[in-house]
């Protein structure tokens, strides 16, 4: 699962590995819910990601990622 307020190209995506979010977007993600992934990771990623909620991956990472530079999954 990704929450993003940046943009991915759909072949980036697909690819797998690095993907390297972009976009003018100065928006944030907030989550104030649960989100569970039952395979793979739980990441949010934006220019400010406020979590208050609970994130939870059985099989891969979770967290908020500032955007910074390219992330893996």
């Amino acid at each position: 699962f990704i929450a993003s307020t940046l943009g991915l190209t759909d072949s980036q995506f697909l690819a797998g590995g690095d993907m390297t979010f972009s976009g003018p977007s100065q928006a944030g993600v907030v989550n104030a819910g649960e989100i569970t992934a039952l395979g793979g990771d739980v990441l949010l990623v934006g220019r400010t990601v406020r979590n208050t909620g609970t994130l939870t991956s059985e099989n891969g990472t979770t967290g908020p990622q500032t955007y910074n530079g390219p992330v893996n999954p």
